[in-house]
């Protein structure tokens, strides 16, 4: 198995590009119809370069959310 690239994170952001409130003390409000069926969360992510030396290696992420209905 092949190390992690070095120099990069993962950036969530809405799909108008603005960052998105994702630390666990804050409220990530999404206005919604209440329907019935699905709904689409507009969340992007994206690959950031965080030092000036990028290493190669297999950049793979994953994230956990938690909806609290009220």
């Amino acid at each position: 198995m092949r190390p992690p690239p070095q120099g990069l994170a993962c950036r969530c952001r809405t799909a108008t590009a603005t960052r998105s409130s994702l630390e666990p003390t804050k409220a990530a409000a999404s206005p919604c119809a209440p329907t019935r069926g699905s709904y689409t969360i507009p969340l992007r992510a994206r690959y950031l370069q965080t030092a000036s030396k990028v290493t190669p290696g297999p950049a793979n992420a994953s994230a956990t959310f938690t909806i609290i209905y009220q």
